[in-house]
């Protein structure tokens, strides 16, 4: 994911070299290994892998934040961010130099893991009992412990990056909103740098975020009425927004790329896929995505929506919150954002 920098240049890092040589270093273990089928326990539940291919598709679902993760991350302070970031590259840095001496020796992730204090891995997704398990099997499972720390590093990687992006899309609604109590503006200036905004923060594509926030921007379908309704713009991920959906039958919306429509009727609300699904909105928190967490669950082919791609709350007083916890993004009608 493209992350702008608000600060002067720095070297330029680049985490993610060591993984890129795993895809060669696994087959190299593999036919070194000839590995079997592992079997594992987690949380008093046995998990058996014929094949690596069954492994990998098992850690997958792992390399994303989960929506608890999200919460905390947006509750804590820009200092408190700055200083997650800076211990998540020390541990990133550390496991990349581990990951680096796999290429002159691959049974280097035997010691690696047989050395390693289990705490530096996250519970998240029951990261540090896979690897304390892994930790306990011989050299011929070490293609399932390179592939199991190769997919923690994505794990890595997107906490890193959400932290970051967090973090700089506070800064930049820090700076608007400082802008706007310094000099006054009309209406179509500060819609206009709120549409730079969105555009900017479009090329920080990837994490998934808080069931609720403590800002809230105030939608309203009365604003900006010289849009037209089918011009859809990128709400800001992380951020709830509010709409007034009191006077509105229907509210069309994007979810990453797919069309969707909010049909408004009596006391019930209904998400309406351009294929014809209807999905009912329950009063409160709806949680929308692939994932079998969700109350809603899209359909899981649809693989540019995420597992957990956003929250809708409907509230009775006829308001809509909608809070992006994608990669992809999520999208309203311009004509509804309140200057």
């Amino acid at each position: 994911m493209d992350m702008k920098k608000n600060t002067k240049a720095t070297p330029a890092r680049t985490p993610l070299a060591v993984p890129t040589c795993l895809h060669r270093q696994r087959g190299i273990l593999g036919r070194i290994f000839k590995s079997g089928a592992l079997e594992i326990d987690i949380k008093n539940q046995s998990f058996s892998f014929d094949t690596i291919d069954d492994f990998k598709q098992f850690l997958s679902a792992k390399t994303e934040i989960p929506a608890s993760k999200l919460q905390e991350m947006l509750k804590r302070s820009a200092q408190h961010l700055d200083e997650e970031i800076k211990q998540l590259k020390r541990i990133e840095d550390t496991i990349n130099d581990k990951l680096a001496a796999t290429i002159r020796n691959p049974k280097s992730i035997d010691s690696y893991l047989d050395d390693a204090t289990m705490v530096r891995f996250s519970q998240d997704y029951d990261w540090r009992q896979i690897m304390f398990e892994l930790s306990k099997k011989s050299t011929d499972f070490s293609e399932y412990k390179l592939e199991a720390v190769s997919n923690y590093m994505k794990y890595l990687r997107s906490r890193i990056e959400m932290a970051e992006s967090i973090r700089n899309e506070r800064n930049n609604i820090n700076s608007l909103d400082n802008a706007a109590m310094t000099e006054t503006v009309d209406t179509k200036a500060l819609t206009d740098n709120y549409e730079e905004f969105v555009r900017d923060t479009d090329e920080h594509d990837n994490i998934e975020q808080p069931l609720s926030s403590t800002s809230c921007i105030d939608l309203s379908k009365e604003q900006n009425k010289n849009k037209k309704p089918a011009d859809l713009v990128k709400i800001p991920r992380g951020r709830t927004v509010k709409v007034d959906v009191s006077d509105m039958e229907e509210l069309p919306m994007k979810i990453a790329s797919r069309k969707f429509v909010l049909l408004m009727g009596g006391d019930k609300i209904e998400l309406l896929s351009i294929s014809g699904d209807r999905y009912p909105l329950e009063m409160g928190e709806n949680l929308i995505g692939r994932s079998t967490k969700c109350s809603i669950i899209l359909d899981p082919e649809l693989v540019d929506i995420s597992r957990q791609h956003l929250v809708i709350e409907a509230y009775p007083d006829k308001t809509l919150h909608f809070t992006d916890l994608s990669s992809s993004g999520t999208q309203l009608p311009g004509n509804v954002f309140k200057a």
